[in-house]
């Protein structure tokens, strides 16, 4: 029987019977997907390299989770004038495969694998870009736990995240306004309900009041809101 594919956007197609997945049907255009997808991404890149500007110093350690293509750490290869250590981990082997074939510098490495089985530590610098919302609550708490330990003292992890917010009003604007987002980057009515079928399932956020109950818990000592845009927010932790 002949596989249906369905749009979510010009260049990616996937099978309607299976939900979203980091795999080979969206690794060569997913840097310019996502771009259309999250409000400010690239935006979001350029402040984690303000950022690391003062943050970071020669011969410090960054650990990328959830690197995808590895885009990232090769920003930071390239705008940061300090000889850093670069490591970017991810789950999807054709996401790491993919950054392995596009990006060859010594100083920074891919690894398939997820944060739970990765041996390295400790880093001074830890990000994760978009992957929390990923996860489920009791692996969310894990994640941070695990990711904590492998910071430094004094060292910063870095955390943008899909949230939900407090109120149903609230949920029901954004919701529209982000649909409207969408629609101005190019994606039709189509496309946009194609990509929220397909992550059914898939996502888990929580809300800013859930992560800084985690934040807390774990005893990052500061916690920052660096930015928000509808859902999509990011926070700098300090150990």
């Amino acid at each position: 029987m002949e596989k249906k594919l369905i749009k979510l956007d010009n260049k990616i197609n996937i099978n309607s019977k299976k939900q979203w997945k980091f795999d080979s049907s969206v690794v060569s255009t997913f840097d310019s997907h996502i771009n259309k997808s999250v409000p400010n991404y690239a935006d979001s890149h350029n402040l984690i390299l303000s950022l690391a500007k003062d943050l970071l110093s020669e011969k410090s350690k960054v650990l990328d989770i959830g690197c995808s293509t590895g885009t990232l750490l090769y920003k930071l290869y390239k705008e940061i004038n300090f000889d850093l250590d670069l490591v970017g981990i991810d789950i999807s082997k054709d996401m790491i495969n993919f950054a392995k074939k596009n990006i060859k510098h010594t100083k920074i490495k891919f690894f398939n694998c997820g944060l739970s089985k990765f041996k390295q530590s400790k880093f001074d610098f830890i990000i994760s870009f978009y992957t929390l919302q990923f996860m489920h609550s009791t692996e969310k708490k894990e994640f941070l736990v695990d990711s904590y330990k492998k910071l430094n003292n004094g060292g910063h992890m870095i955390v943008f995240d899909k949230v939900t917010e407090e109120t149903g009003w609230e949920q029901k604007i954004f919701q529209s306004a982000y649909d409207d987002f969408k629609r101005h980057n190019e994606f039709s009515n189509e496309e946009i309900y194609n990509k929220t079928e397909k992550l059914r399932g898939v996502l888990h956020p929580n809300s800013r009041k859930e992560n800084y109950k985690i934040f807390k818990e774990i005893n990052f000592k500061s916690i920052f809101l660096l930015s928000k845009n509808l859902f999509f927010e990011g926070y700098l932790l300090k150990k």
